[in-house]
């Protein structure tokens, strides 16, 4: 493929994941590195969600908890420099109501439990206020199993390029 073949779309998603590992691991230590990477995701340069809950599955543990939510309405507004202004970053999504309100869930494993996963993910997308939800779960290391509960913004279509992108949240250290 050619420089010119590919839509300023695709070099601008490109730009965005080949530097996510880099910055991943400048910042590894951080306990809320999976908020960087959510952010990043979310963003209008890569998948432009207007909002999204990240949680993890461990059905061994019979646990289901809630690790980073993404609002645009609070979307930080230097996202760019995020990665380079990690205090000033995290202070922001320590008062991000929705990122708080997804890192305070925490239930049973909808595996295990009576309902539907439908109904468990529905129930959830209600409580968080996701009018249009879509969901995206994927396999993590240790048998675990991420979820993404998203809406996009407007009425555009989720690239299919999404779906592989979530699995970097699997390389962010859980706490």
């Amino acid at each position: 493929m050619k420089q010119g073949d590919m839509s300023p779309r695709h070099e601008q998603l490109l730009v965005s994941f080949a530097s996510l590992p880099e910055k991943m691991l400048a910042l590894y230590d951080l306990e809320n590195l999976v908020e960087f990477v959510l952010h990043e995701l979310c963003t209008t340069r890569c998948f432009n969600l207007s909002k999204a809950a990240y949680f993890i599955d461990n059905v061994d543990f019979d646990c289901f908890k809630g690790l980073a939510g993404f609002d645009k309405s609070n979307e930080f507004i230097k996202s760019e420099e995020s990665w380079d202004t990690p205090q000033e970053f995290t202070q922001h999504m320590q008062g991000c109501k929705f990122n708080q309100k997804v890192r305070s869930i925490s239930n049973v494993s909808p595996k295990k439990s009576s309902c539907s996963q439908q109904q468990f993910i529905n129930e959830l997308a209600s409580e968080l206020e996701i009018v249009r939800p879509a969901t995206c779960a994927w396999d993590l290391k240790h048998d675990n199993y991420g979820i993404l509960i998203y809406e996009t913004a407007g009425h555009q279509a989720v690239d299919k390029h999404l779906f592989k992108a979530l699995s970097l949240l699997g390389f962010c250290p859980v706490f």
